[in-house]
């Protein structure tokens, strides 16, 4: 296991399944999920639904609560300057 701080890596991927292109969630298959699988690296996918997804998303979270130790912003520059 990779560990981050004494924690294990857990990587929130988040996807926005219209960026690049419409290939994000192809980018994420093909090329990231199989370095994270192939070091030993848990992650989550998640695809976003909606242009205010990440703002709703981050609202709920605090430090105590989140599970994420990374994070990974698969799509365009409008999800990333939500991120």
């Amino acid at each position: 296991m990779t560990h981050w701080n004494d924690r294990v890596r857990f990587v929130a991927c988040f996807i926005n399944p219209i960026g690049g292109s419409w290939r994000a969630e192809e980018i994420f298959e093909t090329k990231l999920r199989p370095k994270m699988e192939m070091v030993g690296i848990t992650y989550e996918k998640i695809v976003t639904t909606s242009p205010t997804f990440m703002e709703e998303y981050f609202r709920a979270l605090t430090p105590e609560t989140c599970p994420y130790t990374d994070f990974a912003v698969i799509g365009g520059d409008g999800l990333l300057h939500q991120f």
